[in-house]
């Protein structure tokens, strides 16, 4: 039975928090003792209410937030002092859970490339689980000779897809790489009887997207993909419809005319996801930014072709021309002649469809994903 540190960042909703959540309840299913380190913004009713029912004790940490890099932006020296200051407060705080607590193994999973990186400097057993691209402009010095002197032995890095494994050495160690940092594709268990499922008839014609309503998702180019593929369809009842909040959540929903609304819609966040995809009779990803897509692959469990971006992890889940169609990132006119082909071609769609099912369960199973990391967390503790 070992004693896990388990250090988690994620936003209210999306593929970090339900990283989390798997993570937490494999290593539960596994007997491990959990112990959970949080900010009080995460502790909201549901994750509270996950550790309160599995009796798991917690700590919340305030989340420091240094204002040098954003007083004096594009400063090297403002970017060292934030993540030296905000690194001391982490060390203080996690040493002191880590000795009360006779921490055997510590699993870090954040949504914030580089946060909490000042724990391999602890001589402790790490696996540091990377869902976001690092930003090479400021990756500064110290975090490439605090990574070049730790990260060895029983100390892993593991992303969530062979693109960010690239990114993650070409900005934190583009000298020599590491044989310690690792890629395992993130899997969903949203259906577990998937290849039971039946497709739901529907009258509408609905295309999904899932995911933060950010400028990085490509909101308004979705709309404008949108128009045109119900302007040039007009003949068929066609609906658009993206669930998920963000930052341009209102000003997308506010930017819909009138004669559009009923056809385009956002819905806001949405906790029963599966609803939406038995409805759905496509998936369209138009990202410009994407380190994996794990909405992608819950649209597979269910038979639903996609359509994604050439950019960062899509490619690795998509098959073009096989399990969904690659386009260029940006390319309104291409989306919109890809998403008509697939409307109008039933038997090319439904071939991509059984197509993709299948590949979710070859190649990115829940069960896949939950083996690879036990087996990680197994071979951490062993050496």
């Amino acid at each position: 039975m070992t004693h896990i540190l388990f250090i988690a960042e994620f936003g209210s909703f999306g593929g970090t928090r339900s990283y989390f959540k798997n993570l937490f309840n494999s290593y539960l299913q596994e007997g491990h003792v959990i112990i959970v380190v949080l900010t009080k913004k995460q502790l909201d009713y549901e994750i509270f209410s996950l550790l309160r029912i599995n009796d798991i004790k917690y700590y919340c940490i305030p989340y420091i937030d240094v204002y040098f890099s954003k007083l004096i932006p594009n400063s090297p020296l403002a970017f060292h002092i934030d993540f030296i200051i905000r690194s001391t407060f982490e060390i203080f705080c996690i040493i002191y859970i880590i000795m009360k607590e006779s921490i055997q193994l510590v699993v870090i999973s954040s949504g914030v490339s580089g946060q909490y990186l000042s724990m391999f400097v602890l001589p402790k057993r790490i696996i540091y689980i990377v869902h976001s691209i690092p930003q090479c402009k400021n990756s500064n010095k110290i975090i490439k000779m605090l990574l070049t002197l730790s990260l060895k032995g029983s100390k892993k890095i593991v992303t969530v897809s062979e693109y960010l494994k690239h990114e993650i050495i070409r900005c934190w160690l583009p000298k020599r790489g590491s044989p310690n940092i690792s890629s395992i594709h993130i899997s969903s268990p949203t259906v577990l009887n998937s290849n039971e499922y039946t497709k739901k008839e529907s009258e509408k014609f609905v295309i999904l997207t899932l995911g933060h309503v950010n400028e990085y998702k490509q909101p308004l180019l979705w709309i404008n993909v949108a128009k045109k593929v119900i302007d040039n369809n007009s003949e068929l009842n066609i609906e658009f419809v993206w669930a998920g909040d963000g930052d341009l959540f209102s000003f997308c929903k506010n930017a819909i005319n009138q004669e559009y609304t009923r056809k385009i819609k956002f819905l806001g966040y949405r906790s029963n996801i599966i609803d939406l995809y038995e409805h759905a009779s496509l998936y369209f990803q138009p990202s410009r930014i994407e380190t994996f897509g794990l909405a992608v692959l819950d649209a597979m469990q269910f038979g639903i072709p996609s359509v994604v971006t050439d950019i960062g992890g899509l490619p690795e889940i998509v098959i073009h021309n096989v399990t969904g169609i690659i386009v260029e990132p940006g390319n309104c006119v291409q989306m919109v002649e890809v998403i008509t082909l697939l409307i109008k071609n039933n038997e090319l769609r439904e071939k991509m469809g059984e197509c993709s099912k299948l590949r979710y369960h070859s190649s990115f199973s829940f069960d896949s994903w939950k083996k690879k990391m036990l087996a990680l967390t197994d071979i951490s503790i062993s050496t």
